[in-house]
C-alpha cells in the first residue's frame, strides 16, 4: 500500500488525499519522521486552500502519536490562528513555549513565540500566567535587575562595548540585548 501511494505521489499531479493517506500509513507504522514530512505538506496545502478544520485535525491526529513534536505543535497553532480560533491558538502557543523551555530548546524561539502571543491576543489572561510561570526564562531583565531600569542599564553597559563608530559590538549576549530592545 505504501509503495502504491508513493508511486501515485510521483505522478504528474500528486493528490492531497493520497499524501494524507501515506502520512497516516507511516504514522500507523511508527515512522514519525516520514509521517510528519508528508502531513506537513498536507497541512500546508490545506492552509493554501483555507481549509483550517482538516489542517487542525491532521495535526491533532499526528500529536496523539508524537505529543512532544515541536514542529507539529507549531503547525497546529498556526492552523488555529489562521482559522480564527484565537483562544485555541493561544493555548497551543503556550504548550509550544512550555515544550521549548522544558526540552531546553532555544530560549530565543520561546521569547519570539511569547512576543507573538502577546501580539495575537494581548488581553488574554494566559499571557500574565505565562509571564509568571516562565518569567525567569522569557523576561531575563526583570528577573536579573529587580531594581528597575537603572540596574538594567548598568548590566547592559557591562555586557556590551562601543566601537569607534559609536555602534554596539556583539559580545555574545545577543539574547540580553534583544530582551532590552523588547523592553
Amino acid at each position: 500500500e505504501e509503495k502504491m501511494l508513493r508511486e501515485a505521489l510521483n505522478g504528474p499531479e500528486p493528490a492531497l488525499l493520497q499524501r494524507q493517506e501515506l502520512g497516516y500509513l507511516l504514522l500507523k507504522k511508527g515512522d514519525l519522521e516520514g509521517a510528519l514530512h508528508e502531513l506537513r505538506q498536507v497541512v500546508q496545502e490545506y492552509h493554501s486552500d483555507k481549509q483550517w478544520g482538516p489542517a487542525i485535525q491532521v495535526m491533532l491526529d499526528y500529536l496523539r502519536k508524537d505529543p512532544k513534536r515541536i514542529e507539529a505543535h507549531d503547525l497546529l497553532a498556526q492552523s488555529y490562528e489562521k482559522g480564527g480560533l484565537t483562544d485555541r491558538a493561544v493555548e497551543e502557543y503556550v504548550t509550544l513555549i512550555d515544550l521549548l523551555i522544558s526540552e531546553e530548546h532555544s530560549m530565543t524561539e520561546a521569547m519570539e513565540l511569547f512576543n507573538r502571543l502577546k501580539d495575537l491576543d494581548p488581553q488574554n489572561p494566559i499571557i500574565e500566567k505565562l509571564r509568571d510561570r516562565f518569567g525567569q526564562y522569557l523576561n531575563p531583565i526583570s528577573q536579573a535587575a529587580p531594581g528597575g531600569l537603572e540596574s538594567s542599564q548598568g548590566s547592559f553597559s557591562r555586557s556590551t562595548s562601543t566601537t569607534s563608530s559609536g555602534g554596539l559590538e556583539r559580545t555574545g549576549r545577543t539574547e540580553v540585548v534583544q530582551s532590552y530592545l523588547t523592553e
